[in-house]
């Protein structure tokens, strides 16, 4: 994922008052976006799989 389209989608999800979905402790806190495969995260972020979804996560 590029840079400017992680950041648009967290402005999106901040303005409309979209929480981040919270994952279990071992995994911290994710985005809602799900990908079909593995995405590139940006700095501070990692990818993580839930079932046949993608996502960004970061430590809490």
């Amino acid at each position: 994922m590029k840079l400017i389209q992680f950041a648009v989608l967290t402005v999106l999800a901040a303005v409309t008052g979209v929480k981040a979905a919270a994952t279990d402790s071992n995994t911290g806190i994710c985005i809602l976006p799900c990908y079909p495969e593995e995405t590139e995260c940006v700095e501070g972020w990692y990818a993580a799989q839930f079932r046949d979804c993608w996502t960004c996560c970061t430590e809490t």
